[in-house]
């Protein structure tokens, strides 16, 4: 592929992750109530013509109570398992991800919070160990605040990092529209 061609299906890309955005606020606010909500935003953003994202965890940093939850793990690998159409049946999703390895040792991960040890938790060596536990190699790591001073954290892998398509090294403005859309979604 020459690189006319290759700035061409970045752009696409980006047209198609810019629509997916603008849409998932109506989606979000639809489905509220919906259990497996951030795990069904963190797929969709995820998947090979959005963000396309080896392997991704979502995370809540909770100081006040002196913990981290797992919410949302994200595999390539485990997309197999879920509808094509995620918004076909989004109350379907956990019972299709039910075998999804991955996705549920996320759902389950606690830990003590890090964020009155580092003020900085993008910068958290621990958290980058916790990232290599958890199966992310070389984990990135963005984090944001949310609601009642609690700490979002994205970790994820990106096998393209240094090509057009590594939408999550190359663009942090993104990055803190994706957070957004996690955000909203309530955590059960």
């Amino acid at each position: 592929m020459d690189a006319k061609s290759h700035v061409c299906v970045d752009a696409m890309n980006n047209k198609q992750l810019v629509d997916l955005l603008l849409e998932l606020p109506k989606k979000i606010l639809r489905h509220e109530d919906l259990a497996a909500l951030s795990q069904i935003i963190l797929h969709e953003l995820c998947h090979k013509d959005r963000l396309d994202l080896k392997k991704a965890t979502y995370l809540i940093d909770n100081p006040d109570f002196g913990c981290m939850k797992g919410v949302a793990g994200f595999c390539q690998n485990e997309c197999k398992l879920h509808k094509q159409d995620l918004w076909q049946d989004p109350q379907g999703f956990d019972k299709d991800m039910s075998s999804a390895d991955f996705h549920n040792k996320i759902q389950g991960f606690r830990h003590d919070s890090l964020s009155e040890q580092a003020l900085k938790l993008r910068d958290s060596k621990e958290l980058i160990e916790l990232g290599k536990e958890m199966g992310i190699a070389d984990p990135n790591i963005y984090t944001w605040d949310m609601r009642h001073g609690n700490r979002g954290i994205l970790m994820f892998e990106d096998d393209k990092a240094d090509t057009c398509q590594g939408a999550c090294k190359k663009d942090a403005a993104m990055l803190d529209k994706v957070s957004a859309m996690l955000g909203l979604c309530r955590v059960h």
